[in-house]
């Protein structure tokens, strides 16, 4: 029998519980495996997609069954429409990748209310650019936004309703915005993913994310080997060496001096995987990618023109060395992996990526974006 997850209900006697309600909006690896794990402990989830295609197959199925390093079996409602998906829910679960979160917003739009909390995972600046997305549609319910720095779950899922996790982190911080709600959304989140902890400002945790530093550096300086071997290698184990080491370790490093500039003190990439993964014998970067069990049977990407460099570039890296011009410093290696990876896909991914507008942070001064990125505006 599955044993329930309770909250207080809202609008009900002091003391009286209900099940949890949590909308996941993305049906692909991490938002399944999230959507079976909390509708296994009782909660009452519901789950939709930009993409109908991912959700009629699950629709049929009705429960999703996750199996390797967790066990279990969740019924879930799919929804068609992300607005009813959201609507009434207690939390709303961002599982999606960032390219999507635009449209996803626009949709889901009319469903939310104030109070609502929505938490990105990871966030990709989730915590800034949902308000603007919802402002620029004329709605303003005030959501608290809270970001994770990585998906909890190292998973990949072969058939629709069926994940294979190869690993959950052991610790993982998230970030809260207004910070004043951390409590209550860590009480909510915590008996189901207890290793989740507050790591201060959304925005600090947003630049956290260690898909920045690895994804476009690794496949970047081995496009020949993607495109020649059509994903039939592994990504950590095999495409990392020194040499790409080096490349990642110069990007980190640019990554680390832009939370400096902001007042913030971001965790190096090797100190994150520590947290996440703690592989014994693991004292630097190379040996920590190559021999993490989580990593082991992680496949390349088939093809170049994959969510490394269209998310992790366009919604990690541009905005990035974009906040790093704007507070006055030099970001030589994120620029040239834009510029690389803009050459090798045939079109200008920092136009295409996130603007510091969609942030809301394009008119702000640097006295008034420091303030804005540390919490104090």
């Amino acid at each position: 029998m599955k044993k329930p997850c309770h909250m207080q209900a809202r609008g009900r006697i002091q003391g009286l519980r209900k099940p949890l309600i949590i909308a996941v909006l993305g049906a692909g690896n991490g938002g399944q495996a999230m959507a079976g794990w909390l509708a296994s402990r009782g909660c009452e989830v519901r789950l939709t997609d930009l993409f109908p295609n991912y959700l009629a197959p699950l629709r049929r199925l009705k429960a999703i069954e996750l199996s390797g390093a967790v066990q279990a079996e969740g019924r879930v409602t799919v929804c068609r429409d992300p607005a009813g998906c959201v609507r009434g829910a207690d939390m709303i679960i961002l599982a999606t990748a960032a390219p999507g979160h635009k449209r996803l917003v626009a949709r889901m739009a009319p469903g939310l209310t104030d109070g609502q909390v929505l938490l990105a995972t990871p966030g990709y600046f989730s915590s800034l650019t949902v308000p603007v997305y919802l402002k620029a549609l004329g709605y303003k319910p005030r959501l608290v936004c809270a970001e994770a720095e990585s998906l909890i779950y190292t998973c990949r899922s072969a058939e629709p309703g069926k994940v294979a996790v190869y690993f959950v982190k052991k610790k993982m911080g998230i970030g809260v915005q207004p910070q004043s709600e951390a409590r209550r959304v860590l009480e909510m989140i915590r008996p189901f993913y207890p290793q989740m902890v507050d790591e201060g400002h959304s925005f600090k945790v947003a630049l956290d994310n260690v898909n920045y530093a690895l994804h476009p550096a690794i496949l970047l300086f081995n496009a020949g080997w993607v495109e020649a071997a059509r994903g039939n290698w592994i990504f950590y184990k095999e495409g990392v060496t020194p040499s790409v080491i080096r490349a990642v370790e110069g990007l980190d490093a640019e990554r680390l001096a832009l939370g400096s500039a902001a007042g913030l003190r971001l965790t190096p990439v090797y100190k994150l995987l520590k947290k996440f993964y703690r592989v014994p014998g693991a004292n630097h970067l190379l040996s920590l990618l190559q021999r993490n069990p989580a990593y082991q049977n992680i496949q390349a990407p088939p093809v170049l023109d994959y969510r490394y460099f269209t998310e992790d570039v366009c919604y990690g890296l541009v905005p990035m060395a974009a906040l790093s011009r704007k507070l006055g410093l030099a970001a030589p290696v994120m620029d040239s992996i834009i510029r690389l990876a803009s050459l090798l896909l045939g079109r200008d991914l920092g136009r295409a990526g996130l603007r510091l507008s969609d942030m809301g942070l394009e008119s702000l001064g640097r006295k008034e974006l420091i303030r804005t990125l540390t919490g104090q505006a």
